[in-house]
């Protein structure tokens, strides 16, 4: 993590794909904090902090018939859905328990084992050609901070507020 000096501007290569929450630092009332896009085009940069659990195709591990696993060590939080295919083919459904998987894309999300099951007739990362899993946190956190100036970034695949905080000025 950097710290950045009021005044500072940290900026943002459009088409970019930037993972994991971007935490906003304070500027002052004459000096804000910017944080934006540079580049060429219209593409937006993104600020994803989901996981990519298409990257790496080995890690699946096949439970059962239909019934795979995937186990992610970095996961803090509570996984709260899956996206397949930038949401072309819609969002996994959140089940409690893993004996309630029982259609295409059901997800269970065991936090002690940090491991994620999912139900799917293949390899998940044959099935889609993206998958996202999205973590409760905020894309963007603001907490407690003051005079920033965010501008031409994008923000998704976070199961919780694409900008969320509290007491921001």
């Amino acid at each position: 993590r950097s710290v950045l000096d009021p005044g500072s501007r940290l900026l943002f290569r459009r088409g970019g794909v930037y993972r994991g929450q971007l935490a906003l630092m304070s500027g002052t009332s004459d000096k804000p904090i910017v944080y934006t896009a540079y580049g060429e085009g219209d593409e937006k940069p993104y600020i994803q902090p989901s996981y990519d659990l298409s990257a790496m195709p080995w890690i699946w591990k096949k439970e059962s018939d239909g019934l795979w696993s995937y186990r992610l060590d970095d996961a803090e939080y509570d996984i709260g859905n899956l996206v397949f295919n930038h949401g072309e083919d819609g969002c996994g459904r959140k089940c409690n328990r893993k004996s309630e998987l029982k259609a295409e894309g059901d997800f269970w999300w065991d936090l002690a084992k940090q491991q994620l099951w999912i139900k799917s007739d293949k390899k998940p990362s044959s099935r889609w050609k993206s998958l996202e899993a999205a973590e409760k946190i905020h894309g963007v956190c603001h907490d407690r901070i003051h005079d920033v100036i965010v501008d031409g970034l994008a923000v998704r695949y976070s199961a919780a507020h694409g900008f969320g905080g509290t007491k921001a000025k």
